[in-house]
């Protein structure tokens, strides 16, 4: 199957001096305007992979919803350069290689190649236009679907989900009921879920799924986050 790919998308300068992207017909950014990298670290790496790296859980599997330009991934790679790990991400339409090469994200990581590699794999996998695309940054294996969360399938049950989805606004289907039972349904007892975003909805969601809520500071330029962890029994 043809992958799918992005448009009508454009760089946006945030307020930490990273790079996102805006989708021009939608005006929604791919990360937060008031920083992309710092609210990447916050949410995805401080408050989740930080957090189950700290409890002990070992080898680690991670289900992103949102790969986008690739940033919590390469943070992921960045932060956890030692461990072996699993990283599945999804992507129903991928950002061209054009803008994948242009993200200033070099300046932000501790090791400077893992947005290199990235990218060489990355052009290299859409040119044979393989899905999943399979990557490796350092000791992460990242397999790329070009595929919604909807169509979805693994055997795999996920110890860290990070749900950088986009808001609300623009894509109400991703914070209903259903959909966050298909995204815990996929996670394995004990794993954590994070979010950038706070809604009833999805507070409601978690709760009546059995998950322990947490409702956590959020990045800068926001009030809260929320993380989520489900029994392990």
């Amino acid at each position: 199957m043809k992958l799918k790919f992005a448009e009508n998308i454009a760089f946006y300068e945030t307020g930490d001096g990273s790079n996102t992207l805006i989708n021009k017909t939608t005006n929604e950014t791919y990360h937060s305007k008031h920083g992309a990298v710092q609210e990447s670290l916050h949410v995805f790496i401080k408050t989740g992979l930080e957090f189950i790296l700290s409890t002990g859980h070992r080898p680690l599997k991670i289900l992103e919803v949102g790969f986008g330009t690739g940033l919590n991934a390469m943070l992921t790679a960045d932060y956890n350069c030692i461990e072996p790990f699993i990283y599945h991400t999804l992507e129903p339409f991928l950002v061209p290689l054009d803008i994948i090469k242009n993200t200033n994200y070099t300046r932000y990581l501790k090791q400077k190649h893992l947005k290199d590699y990235l990218v060489d794999q990355y052009k290299k996998q859409t040119e044979q236009e393989l899905n999943p695309m399979t990557l490796y940054l350092g000791n992460c294996e990242l397999k790329v679907f070009n595929t919604s969360l909807e169509e979805f399938q693994s055997d795999l049950k996920y110890d860290l989900i990070f749900y950088d989805a986009f808001s609300r606004h623009s894509q109400q289907e991703m914070w209903e009921g259903e959909t966050i039972a298909k995204v815990v349904s996929l996670m394995a007892p004990g794993g954590v879920f994070v979010t950038y975003s706070v809604t009833g909805n999805l507070k409601r969601a978690m709760r009546d799924l059995g998950l322990e809520v947490e409702r956590m500071a959020g990045a800068p330029g926001k009030r809260e986050m929320l993380r989520a962890i489900k029994p392990k029994i």
